[in-house]
């Protein structure tokens, strides 16, 4: 989320010719079938249910490559069951990630629980009308379940702490 991953994606494609799955290929591409996908995956981990391989491998479909939400939030399954991929933890300034975030991913609409009819109805012209339940589940694994009332600040250090966390949780040879 705001830290270079959709330029990431374009050149692991172009470096290694092979694909790499992104939000942007749920948004754009796959749509509402990849949305249910994601959130019944959420849903099982929210029931504390392993989510068995063949769901990874029916998301990701063939590509070689994995970056940004949803996928990073899975992060630690993910190692457990790719036990031979790789992780790159892309990082910036935290202060420029805020002002990005707000202005995009983490906008009032889309880091809001209570949509309105409005935007309700954009996410459904868009073909894309459980994107909220979506983000709702991926920042509440993220960031809690007040992430809606979270200031700059409060961001600010979440952003710190998960990439901390995944430096720490991290092997060397991983890398």
């Amino acid at each position: 989320m705001r830290t270079g991953t959709t330029s990431l994606k374009f050149a692991l494609q172009l470096l290694c010719n092979q694909s790499c799955y992104h939000m942007y290929d749920v948004i754009y591409q796959y749509k509402e079938s990849h949305i249910q996908k994601w959130i019944n995956i959420f849903e099982m981990d929210e029931k504390g249910i392993n989510i068995p391989k063949i769901y990874w491998n029916d998301i990701y479909n063939g590509c070689k490559f994995a970056v940004d939400y949803p996928t990073c939030v899975f992060y630690k399954e993910l190692m457990n069951i790719y036990p031979n991929a790789k992780v790159i933890l892309t990082i910036r300034d935290a202060d420029s990630w805020i002002k990005s975030c707000r202005a995009t991913t983490a906008s009032d609409m889309v880091m809001t629980k209570h949509i309105t009819f409005t935007e309700n109805l954009i996410y459904h012209l868009r073909h894309l009308p459980s994107l909220p339940l979506l983000h709702d589940k991926m920042y509440t694994k993220m960031f809690g379940k007040h992430y809606d009332q979270m200031t700059d600040n409060q961001l600010k250090i979440a952003y710190q702490q998960w990439n901390q966390q995944i430096i720490d949780y991290v092997p060397k040879n991983r890398y």
